[in-house]
């Protein structure tokens, strides 16, 4: 990744109100839900992530994106 590109999953993070935050962020500590179904949920709630990004961030390629 570029430096100063800011990752996608946090710009999600981000966006989203203290609740909401803290729930993705266990869903995405939680290996037993799985990547599509959490990138289905957000986008029913009309937020795009891409497995992609979620696979990324479980194997700590975002390491740096703050959960707050």
């Amino acid at each position: 990744m570029p430096p100063g590109r800011v990752p996608r999953i946090q710009r999600v993070l981000e966006s989203m109100d203290e609740t909401d935050r803290k729930e993705l962020a266990e869903a995405l500590d939680d290996q037993t839900i799985s990547a599509p179904a959490i990138s289905r949920v957000l986008e029913k709630r009309g937020i795009h992530l891409d497995t992609h990004s979620i696979n990324k961030y479980r194997r700590g390629e975002f390491a740096h994106v703050i959960k707050r």
